[in-house]
């Protein structure tokens, strides 16, 4: 559609697969290059969400979202993407695809120009709210906020946050050149167990 952004995309309590390949490395949705007002996803089973490039003017909820088992995918990829209120994954549990011992770059397509995966990559993103990484959020394979601009701080506390060890991606959370205003909150989350 042309003529500017489409109205909000509301997903709730959905199972979108993606391909069920050998590694299910291709995302249950593709929005990348998208422009919408906002976009929800709540406690979806969803196997990834690519969204480089997208514009969401209002917020970018990724709340509850995980893969179908404890040991399946569920990654989010948006590089670039410009998000004009917040994003929160509250209770999200992201895990990317490949095990440690995997050579890097894979074969699969939309991953070889990056020198290693995240589960949560929001490199070179624009949030102009804040980043909501809390209660409960978990990020196997490690979360990415390198070079992205966040408006309004950042609250991980109590987050599991475990670094992919695949490529250069061995950081838990890199944050290299991550422009962040207002507080940081990184510390162990006393409300929970």
């Amino acid at each position: 559609r042309s003529g500017g952004p489409a109205n909000a995309l509301i997903l709730e309590n959905c199972v979108l697969p993606g391909d069920l390949g050998k590694r299910n490395t291709s995302p249950g949705v593709d929005a990348s290059h998208a422009q919408l007002e906002r976009l929800t996803f709540c406690d979806c089973i969803v196997s990834g969400v690519e969204l480089s490039g997208a514009v969401i003017n209002g917020a970018l909820e990724l709340d509850g979202i995980r893969g179908p088992s404890d040991r399946d995918p569920c990654w989010v990829k948006a590089r670039g993407a410009r998000v004009g209120r917040s994003l929160s994954a509250r209770k999200s549990k992201l895990r990317q695809p490949w095990p440690g011992a995997t050579n890097w770059p894979p074969d699969e397509s939309g991953w070889q120009n990056l020198t290693g995966p995240f589960a949560l990559d929001l490199a070179g993103a624009e949030i102009g709210g804040s980043l909501t990484l809390w209660p409960e959020f978990e990020a196997i394979g490690g979360v990415s906020i390198s070079g992205a601009t966040i408006g309004e701080g950042l609250k991980a506390s109590g987050a599991r946050l475990d670094a992919a060890d695949l490529g250069n991606s061995n950081d838990a959370l890199f944050a290299q050149y991550a422009r962040i205003s207002g507080p940081v909150f990184l510390d162990k989350d006393d409300e929970r167990p």
